[in-house]
């Protein structure tokens, strides 16, 4: 998953995600089909926790100003022979 504007501005290498495998679908930080095809994708309460909490000196703006207000605005995928390609998540 690539890095938020929070991994930027904290330094933070990675993201940490909880994944949760249902029947139907594998949720992490992005909802997949269970054929892993995306679903959606959303940021959790701790991101915004922690969103709140730098937009007093190291963030110019607030969630509801956020561009990643309706969640990660690309996925990283890996093609064979192309390596690493960002693709945009369109439906947010």
């Amino acid at each position: 998953m690539p890095a938020t504007e929070l991994n930027r501005v904290t330094l933070a290498r990675f993201n940490r995600a909880a994944i949760q495998i249902l029947p139907d679908r594998i949720v992490v930080l992005y909802e997949f089909t269970s054929g892993l095809e995306l679903i959606r994708a959303s940021f959790g309460a701790g991101y915004w926790a922690m969103h709140e909490i730098l937009e007093h000196g190291k963030l110019d703006h607030s969630r509801a100003t956020c561009p990643d207000r309706n969640g990660p605005r690309e996925l990283m995928v890996w093609e064979p022979g192309h390596d690493w390609q960002r693709v945009p998540i369109v439906e947010r």
